[in-house]
């Protein structure tokens, strides 16, 4: 099975596209061993702050990921969100990736994947 089955992303999000699209271009720059076009992510979109756009958001993401399905929150909260987008997984694994987090160097997790499989004690 192929790495982009066995994954999937999960970003809780708020109305700052500009910040979004500096993550996960600093992700597609630096994760190594994945193709982010072949995934899934599941986002949730908090509504804040109020001046942002969710449509904007939505289109940052369509532009790194293959899949992508929004959840439009009806109010902020972060413990909401998280629920939220871990119950969609149905990977073998899901990377979560904070909406304000930047990737600064190399990390191949194809072979985080397979550490993981050869030892399952570390999950």
């Amino acid at each position: 099975m192929i790495i982009e089955d066995r994954i999937c992303f999960a970003t809780t999000a708020m109305l700052r596209p500009e910040l979004l699209a500096k993550t996960y271009e600093s992700f597609r720059q630096h994760l190594q061993g994945i193709d982010l076009q072949k995934t899934q992510l599941f986002i949730n979109i908090d509504p804040a702050p109020a001046a942002g756009s969710a449509t904007a958001v939505l289109d940052v993401a369509n532009q790194f990921f293959g899949k992508v399905t929004p959840r439009l929150s009806p109010a902020p909260s972060f413990p909401a969100a998280v629920k939220w987008c871990w119950q969609q997984a149905d990977t073998d694994y899901l990377f979560h990736l904070e909406d304000d987090w930047q990737l600064l160097r190399p990390f191949n997790v194809s072979r985080a994947v397979e550490v993981m499989d050869a030892k399952p004690n570390l999950i």
